[in-house]
């Protein structure tokens, strides 16, 4: 294949030229037989000229060619920077951060076409001669405060020193901070940087071109248990990301996804959705265009033709079973050329008699299986070759030969392995790159652990449960690592293991199926699952495993899957589940009381888990344990109990708060205000959860005054990002209070992001929540000013967001879309997100929740309704606003209710 001329340092330091623009994988998309699809790049392309969409969306199911498409579409466009997430149905080719797009998608251009990138460096040149530094003296030739390096433009800094005499110091550059590292970019400046700057220069240098981003497989990368899943994803990005330029298009191939709601959403009219109908004429047309080309392959029909077989007329008879999944098609060729190279005449009979094709790829895969287990014994099918499908099947990830084997219970029988690894490379590849094993196609594992196999009486031999092959390879990291996790290298199994042990419980039928059910699987084995229930509790329990996961990956995996197993034990053992709750809460506080912090803390649990709605009760029990002297006294040292119970008060303060306990709240916080050896830092905490709780009241002045202290006594610590989140709650309770103007509190707002911009933001922190927080006060300010593009803006930049994406909270969007609709002037549709947010029977209730903001919710349901023509029920929104608890914040809306009332009334 040709590609476009790339600037001379493309690969100098940076990525291969095969590794930047995917070269090998495109190539083996194209490698023949490959069909042009015109008439569906005709179709796409139909939307690159004069349109406002901006996101064309190639949706359809598993093996209709969208990969193919997208690899094809890249030749189609000269300037096409592509991101391909799958190398295949089952291995990841990139991880789908958005800023890992970003920076791909801006490497490409550079290399493509320098020039958009203003091709002169960036240079700093500083020449200083200096008689003389005396002693006690210092000399800088250049100081900055920051300076950030754009990643897709050299950037040389050459200072020069001549100094006659030196007694004192001298120094080239000082700089407090130096931005080098792209990864550290905010994806908002990152987008600047890769592709909204080029797109603006390419429109003023060649009116007529057009950079068309490809991106490939975004179904994969929201899998659960998918390689490379993070909260900021191009999911994300491409929901959040704003208009972008006429002379930019980006066309996006997925399978049917729930995830590809968040980007119709956020995307609205900029986005068209193109489906893939494997039925349509022309998708069965190319399938046979396929048919033909593999047909007339001179090697392969002179294969068939030698064993009697005709090739055009059995290739032709595939492609009518196939209809226009290339899938099947291409699924048939690889188990045909298998049987040819291992002259199996029986297989390849069966696979090339017309009247005996199967019906579906389902029927594919057993006719595949029904030959391999008629070949061997049941002894060689029970021992070797159903462990090994089995494995590869629950695998998390592709596993090397020697841990597949040891996994499957097969390290002793390497060699009857090693051949029925070869007699079922029908099913099963090998990475060329690495060596690491994985079924062929996604389509083999649905097949394999489906309850639709089990059920049929001519494919259950060949089902693999998922609740006993889970469990076996859980119990064999444990046998090898359990008793010594500190030494443990394998990533594998640090990250796995839980997830294998949650999904054996959770794939376990509590029940004999009904009648006439599909599912043939009775309750599991009672002793199995208490068996890997307990498993499960126990390693949760171990510090070695918290600690060293924890040091070699991101401690929020770890609480997060403590949920999921806090949840999975509350149905399947429920006795077992406060021993997670305990074992995480020993966890944060042994990290908490250590002279810093360790990864597992207070400030790490409350990321992970406060602001999620399926973790309350679990977080409560957390809490409840590491804030008990009893408790705490049993895991850390005596001496330490008071600061770590201290700082998990406060984490129990905030909690209550959030969750409407205000008064509760309160009285921690009275406990607390009694500790005359609380730190600087405690103090502005203390004060800011005190202020808070009087906002909540209607306090309003003696809430500003404890903010201001709360941001002194946080400076005082040397906390910058805290005494700017106190700060910025202060001006907050200054406009509610009239005493900031709107464009006085949007400057504070505008000010803090700037610096939460320039500070390290990772998952969790909270420069990481405060920067979320501070986009959703300028969307509230926009909403209450009325300032529509201000509003449209900020949501976008909230859908977005990585600390929401992580929160897992449905809420915030319903509630966002919500406000944002009724600003718009669109009541029914803002009725439609009130009703989901508080629930259809909302309207119902003698007492509304006693949740903060609940006055506001109901205010405004009650504006929408009474805009779509509803006004009864827009009354009893009102009154309900008004039965709403005093210390919820409802002061600042019951007025604005009681107005509407007597002016329907």
């Amino acid at each position: 294949m040709t590609l476009p001329a790339q600037r001379s340092d493309a690969s100098g330091g940076g990525p291969s030229a095969d590794d930047l623009f995917s070269l090998a994988l495109i190539d083996h998309h194209l490698a023949e037989p490959f069909i042009p699809r015109t008439w569906l790049a005709e179709r796409i392309e139909a939307h690159f000229g004069p349109s406002p969409y901006r996101i064309l969306l190639v949706t359809g199911p598993a093996g209709v060619g969208k990969s193919a498409l997208a690899a094809w579409m890249t030749q189609r466009h000269r300037l096409s920077p592509r991101y391909f997430l799958r190398v295949d149905s089952r291995v990841a080719h990139a991880c789908g951060d958005a800023a890992d797009l970003l920076l791909s998608i801006g490497r490409q251009l550079a290399a493509l076409r320098p020039d958009l990138f203003d091709d002169s460096p960036v240079r700093i040149d500083i020449d200083t001669e200096i008689d003389q530094v005396s002693e006690g003296g210092s000399h800088t030739a250049l100081e900055a405060g920051q300076i950030t390096a754009n990643p897709f433009k050299p950037l040389s800094i050459r200072i020069r020193q001549r100094v006659g005499r030196l007694a004192g110091r001298s120094t080239g550059i000082a700089v407090d901070r130096l931005d080098a590292d792209p990864e550290q970019l905010a994806p908002r400046h990152l987008q600047r940087l890769a592709l909204l700057a080029p797109a603006k220069a390419l429109l003023k240098k060649d009116p007529d071109a057009r950079i068309v981003v490809i991106i490939d497989a975004l179904d994969e990368l929201d899998e659960p248990g998918a390689p490379g899943l993070r909260p900021d994803t191009v999911t994300g990005w491409l929901a959040g990301c704003p208009t972008l330029p006429e002379n930019v298009r980006i066309m996006v191939t997925s399978r049917p996804h729930f995830k590809l709601h968040e980007i119709v959403v956020g995307q609205g009219e900029r986005l068209h959705e193109i489906r893939i109908d494997p039925d349509a004429a022309e998708a069965v047309e190319d399938v046979r265009a396929y048919a033909e080309a593999v047909a007339g392959d001179a090697e392969f029909a002179a294969a068939l033709r030698s064993r009697a077989v005709n090739p055009r007329h059995i290739v032709h008879a595939v492609a009518g079973r196939a209809a226009g999944n290339f899938l099947f098609l291409v699924s048939w060729v690889r188990a045909v050329r298998n049987a040819l190279e291992d002259d199996r005449v029986d297989d390849l009979r069966a696979l090339t008699y017309p009247d005996g094709l199967p019906a579906d790829l389902d029927g594919l895969y057993e006719q595949l299986l029904f030959r391999i287990h008629g070949r061997t014994t049941d002894g060689e099918w029970d021992e070797v070759r159903h462990p090994l499908l089995a494995t590869l099947a629950v695998a998390r990830a592709p596993l090397p030969e020697a841990r597949l084997l040891h996994w499957a219970g097969l390290a002793d029988r390497r060699r009857d392995a090693r051949l029925a690894l070869r007699d079922l490379r029908q099913l099963v590849v090998s990475d060329q790159d690495d060596g690491t094993l994985r079924l062929f196609h996604a389509s083999v594992t649905r097949f394999l652990t489906s309850p639709e196999t089990d059920a049929d009486e001519n494919r259950w031999l060949y089902y693999v449960d998922p609740v006993i092959h889970n469990q076996l390879i859980a119990d064999r990291i444990l046998d090898t690592y359990g008793s010594d996790w500190a030494h443990c290298e394998d990533d594998y199994a640090l990250t796995h293991v839980l997830g294998h042990l949650i999904a054996a419980l959770d794939a376990a039928p509590d029940v004999a199926p009904d009648a006439g059910s599909d599912d043939a699987r009775g309750p599991a084995d009672p002793t199995a699952l208490a068996a890997c229930a307990a498993s499960l509790a126990t390693v949760i329990e171990d510090p070695a495993y918290a600690d060293t996961r924890a040091a070699r990956q991101d401690p929020l995996d770890l609480f997060t899957d403590c949920l999921a197993a806090h949840r999975v034990l509350t149905s399947a053992a429920p006795g077992l589940a406060p021993r997670v709750a305990r074992a995480v809460a020993a966890h944060a506080a042994r990290a908490e009381a250590r002279d810093t912090p360790g990864p597992l803390g207070a400030t790490a649990l409350q990321a992970a888990l406060v602001y999620r709605t399926d973790a309350d009760a679990f977080y409560a029990a957390v809490l409840a344990c590491a804030a008990d002297r009893d408790f705490l006294s049993a895991h850390i040292p005596g001496r330490r109990v008071p600061h770590v119970r201290g700082e998990f008060l406060r984490t129990q303060a905030g909690r209550l708060r959030r969750n409407g306990a205000v008064a509760e709240a309160e009285a921690l916080l009275a406990e607390l205000a009694r500790d005359d050896t609380a730190t600087a830092a405690q103090r502005s905490t203390d004060l800011y959860d005190q202020g808070y709780a009087a906002f909540l009241r209607g306090e309003i002045r003696p809430a500003h005054e404890l903010m201001v202290r709360s941001a002194d006594a946080a400076r005082e610590a040397g906390n910058e990002v805290s005494a700017w989140v106190s700060r910025s709650i202060a001006a907050q309770f200054a406009y509610y209070g009239g005493r900031l103007s709107a464009g006085g509190y949007e400057r504070e707002l505008t000010d803090m992001d700037a610096f939460l911009e320039s500070v390290p933001r990772p998952a969790g922190s909270m420069a990481e929540r405060f920067r979320m927080n501070c986009h959703a006060h300028l969307f509230d300010l926009a909403l209450l000013e009325g300032d529509v593009p201000l509003a449209e803006r900020e949501r976008r930049v909230l859908d977005a967001d990585p600390w929401i994406r992580r929160a897992q909270n449905p809420m915030y969007h319903l509630r966002f879309d919500a406000r944002l609709a009724l600003l718009r002037g669109e009541a029914t549709r803002a009725c439609d997100h009130y009703e989901e947010l508080l629930g259809a029977d909302a309207l119902e209730a003698r007492e509304p929740p006693p949740s903060e903001g609940m006055a506001r919710d109901l205010l405004d349901y009650g504006r929408a309704l009474s805009a779509a023509g509803r006004p009864a029920e827009a009354v009893r929104a009102w009154r309900l606003a008004l039965n709403t608890p005093d210390h919820t914040a409802a002061w600042l809306w019951k007025p604005r209710a009681r107005q509407l009332l007597a002016e329907t009334e």
